[in-house]
């Protein structure tokens, strides 16, 4: 059955152990960043395989299908755990900074090698490529993505085309595992991350990391229509993680003259009552989607 546990971290000795092992991948030498977005991709993974024992069991030797790897956050860990890795992202090598997505990838490259096969491609073209092929993997991750999509209508005809592309698979179905923010804030603090995400929805900054807000209600609904049913739902609070302050930063660029206004009144204001203290995350939303 569906739970709504709000869970941290799981198993913490033998995460930490890891986390120091795998952090220095990370092109970047910001230590605290790279840890805490690390641990918090070990959280997603248990959250939907169970402990670390668990997810090394369910990922051995499986192939994955990894859609909006970005410069590679959750790449790292899948890669440690699986099989093989299908990277996909449609975004310019020279996207992102300090380091780029060309810059990032070719550091994990060098650790991982074939494991992991970069793939600069539309995800509903590579899909689509896979399902001529009868390529399919055997678990499809979408972590921290889905907001980068540019409609619920993509997002649906995404849906689809993984479950047609999952109907091939030999035991003709595949696992569904997405990870997304929950537009819900238990944590206070984490209330203007929530506000920054909305207001920057109507109108997406170029190389913002927001252009479409869906709640965990709406992607279950999109899911379902394409065919997927949800396994498993599990919350997950890291209000150590960055993101809340990067998107204030962010949504104080958009455009106040429309529905947005009142929303980046509203974040201003939950920031104003921070006092100084720094804008957690929001909650996070993870799921398991079978046929």
């Amino acid at each position: 059955m569906p739970s709504n546990i709000m869970s941290t971290t799981w198993n913490q000795p033998s995460q930490d152990a890891l986390v120091k092992s795998l952090w220095p991948l990370y092109p970047s030498e910001d230590e605290a960043t790279n840890t805490s977005q690390l641990r918090h991709r070990l959280n997603l993974l248990q959250a939907w395989f169970g402990d670390l024992t668990d997810t090394s069991k369910h990922l051995q030797d499986a192939s994955i299908l990894e859609i909006g790897c970005g410069q590679g956050d959750m790449t790292i860990p899948l890669a440690h755990f699986a099989g093989h890795v299908d990277a996909v992202d449609p975004a310019p090598l020279d996207y992102g900074s300090p380091f780029t997505l060309g810059q990032a990838q070719a550091q994990l490259s060098k650790h991982f090698g074939d494991k992991i096969r970069w793939i600069q491609q539309d995800p509903m073209d590579y899909v689509g490529s896979q399902k001529i092929s009868h390529s399919a993997p055997d678990i499809v991750v979408l972590a921290h993505s889905i907001f980068y999509f540019a409609s619920e209508e993509y997002l649906f005809n995404l849906f689809r085309e993984l479950h047609t592309l999952g109907s091939s698979h030999p035991s003709g179905s595949v696992k569904l595992v997405i990870a997304e923010w929950g537009m819900r804030a238990t944590n206070p603090a984490a209330e203007a991350h929530v506000l920054a995400a909305k207001a920057q929805g109507p109108n997406p900054l170029p190389d913002g990391n927001v252009r479409l807000v869906v709640t965990p209600e709406e992607m279950q609904r999109i899911a379902a229509d394409g065919g997927w049913k949800l396994a498993k739902e599990h919350w997950i609070e890291s209000p150590e993680l960055d993101d809340g302050q990067w998107e204030v930063v962010l949504a104080r660029e958009t455009r106040r003259d429309g529905e947005e206004a009142p929303l980046l009144d509203e974040m201003e204001r939950a920031v104003k009552k921070l006092e100084g203290k720094r804008v957690a995350a929001m909650d996070v939303w993870t799921a398991v989607f079978t046929f």
